[in-house]
């Protein structure tokens, strides 16, 4: 579930963003995985918190 979750963030940001990530991460531009590592972040606290609500 974690995995296909990281899978579909992935693929919303490159939907979102025009940006070609392969080529800006061979470019050396950290800047886009910081904005992926921030993405990642979200969608666990988004789900640690609806479990929270879920769970009671």
């Amino acid at each position: 579930m974690g995995v296909l979750l990281l899978i579909a963030t992935y693929m919303v940001f490159d939907w979102l963003d025009p940006r070609d990530v392969g080529a800006e991460l061979a470019a050396g531009n950290t800047l886009l995985g910081m904005e992926l590592e921030g993405m990642f972040i979200l969608a666990a606290a988004l789900v640690v918190g609806s479990l929270n609500l879920v769970g009671g």
